[in-house]
């Protein structure tokens, strides 16, 4: 669509314009003086605009006919389009405003349709002889209403009239509608780039440096496993870093885990020594079903010695079994006699007289004899337990203590209890009760040895015999008084 079909859509510019062009048409027809048929319409045109707007309905079948070759060439614009033309209207910036009409919208789309039928008129006479009424009456499109302007009185015009130009010959093409230009394309709006997680490698970092640290020989195979696969995990997470703070943190729970779950691995050095010792025994004097009890429990503790996963709990408790089963075989033709033997000595520990030995040796005589009877008693007792008990029994007989004899111990406290200290200084007296004292003790006491005993007396005995007699001055002679006779064995002594 060309600038002024647009042009003619604005409500504000079209209206004025197609009352002058009705105007001119007018002079233009009274000028040139054409065909009286063109002026008959113009006259009717004229008097139907001022007065009536009594249109007629359906246009003549020869209208109809016309119809049929021009206008499928021409559509509303095309008309608005000649007129501009007859009126040398060429751009928007060459209209001159008009006075605004009294005309009413319809009215003058009513004109444009008379104009339009007029120049068809023109090229039917040239065409045909003829002259025909044509029909004026065009289906009105509907419009928008518009303001109603203020009449203004017709002018004539200043300009002379402007020799009307021919309607084109070539076909018109239907004009397009117009296109509205596409909105330019915004361009895409990029997404906020998320602010990176700040992610604590840190306790995943200690956690691994702790397990470097480990000896994985020291705990058992099927612990270690899950551990070596954590513990590369971890590896390659902070290797990469690229890990969420989530799945950090729940790495560090794996690997932690794994390291609780470690099982250490267990001492086999016991069980493989008692299995050696087994293995290396004479079975050959001992039962049959004692045998086979010891070989089954020997079989499983080979299982277990050879499973480097048993735990140390396992071990020691296989290693007790087995303990047990070999303590428990039966001799064939050996227990009896021994069990007589060992009846023999318990006889012999019952038989002591016991006001002759200390307390603290007849306790462990009484143990060593309970324990030996018990395994007298015992159906299934083997040559090593009776052996056994039988070794105790005599050691506590051996070291049974004898009670010791304190009547030398007891002469020397009577006699040094009836001496008579007047005479003696006072520092040998004190010593000298001091020894007596401690005799009385030893003497006293039950659990005391013999040397003990002895060491009593000969303390007592050196102090009596240190007494020193008071020196006494020189006085007049008395007759002579007969020393006692201690006092006589001392001085024997001392001489």
């Amino acid at each position: 669509m060309t600038s002024k079909q647009t042009w003619y859509k604005k409500k504000h510019y079209w209206l004025p314009l197609l009352c002058g062009a009705v105007l001119m048409t007018g002079v233009l027809a009274v000028a040139t003086n054409k065909s009286s048929t063109t002026n008959k319409v113009t006259s009717e045109t004229t008097e139907e605009i001022g007065g009536s707007n009594n249109w007629s309905s359906e246009p003549s079948q020869a209208n109809k006919k016309e119809k049929d070759t021009t206008t499928s060439k021409k559509g509303k614009d095309d008309k608005i389009s000649d007129v501009y033309n007859r009126f040398a209207i060429h751009d928007e910036g060459d209209i001159v405003p008009i006075a605004q009409s009294s005309l009413e919208k319809t009215e003058i789309e009513k004109v444009v349709d008379v104009i339009y039928q007029q120049e068809k008129e023109k090229d039917k006479e040239k065409e045909k002889p003829a002259i025909e009424k044509p029909s004026i009456i065009l289906p009105i499109e509907p419009s928008e209403p518009s303001e109603p302007s203020e009449p203004v009185e017709p002018t004539e015009p200043t300009q002379p009239p402007v020799t009307p130009t021919e309607p084109p010959t070539e076909p018109v093409l239907p004009v397009e509608p117009p296109v509205e230009p596409e909105k330019p394309v915004e361009p895409p709006v990029e997404p906020e780039k998320p602010t990176p997680e700040e992610v604590d490698y840190r306790e995943l970092s200690l956690l691994v440096g702790f397990v470097k640290q480990l000896n994985l020989d020291d705990y058992t195979p099927n612990s270690t496993q899950d551990l070596i696969r954590q513990f590369s995990l971890a590896q390659n997470m902070l290797s990469q870093q690229m890990g969420t703070q989530a799945s950090v943190n729940e790495q560090v729970a794996r690997l932690q885990s794994a390291i609780e779950s470690l099982v250490e691995r267990a001492d086999f050095s016991q069980l493989e020594a008692l299995i050696n010792e087994v293995s290396g025994m004479d079975l050959s004097g001992f039962t049959d079903e004692s045998v086979a009890n010891l070989q089954s429990v020997l079989a499983e503790a080979q299982s277990v010695l050879s499973d480097k996963n048993s735990s140390q709990s396992v071990v020691s408790a296989m290693r007790a079994r087995l303990q047990l089963a070999k303590m428990t075989l039966k001799e064939k033709d050996y227990v009896t006699p021994l069990k007589e033997t060992l009846q023999g000595v318990i006889n012999q520990a019952q038989g002591i007289n016991r006001d002759d030995y200390l307390e603290s040796s007849l306790t462990n005589l009484d143990m060593a004899i309970a324990k030996a009877q018990a395994v007298i008693n015992f159906s299934d007792a083997t040559v090593e337990g009776v052996q056994s008990e039988l070794d105790n029994l005599n050691n506590a007989l051996n070291s049974l203590v004898a009670r010791p004899d304190k009547s030398v111990l007891q002469d020397t406290i009577s006699r040094a209890q009836s001496l008579s200290l007047e005479g003696y200084t006072e520092e040998s007296i004190a010593v000298f009760n001091r020894s007596l004292t401690q005799a009385q003790a030893v003497q006293s006491q039950w659990f005391v040895t013999q040397e003990e005993v002895d060491n009593a007396v000969a303390s007592l005995e050196a102090a009596i015999q240190q007494l020193v007699v008071i020196e006494v001055e020189p006085q007049e002679p008395e007759e002579p008084q007969e020393a006692p006779e201690e006092v006589i064995v001392q001085e024997e002594g001392v001489n």
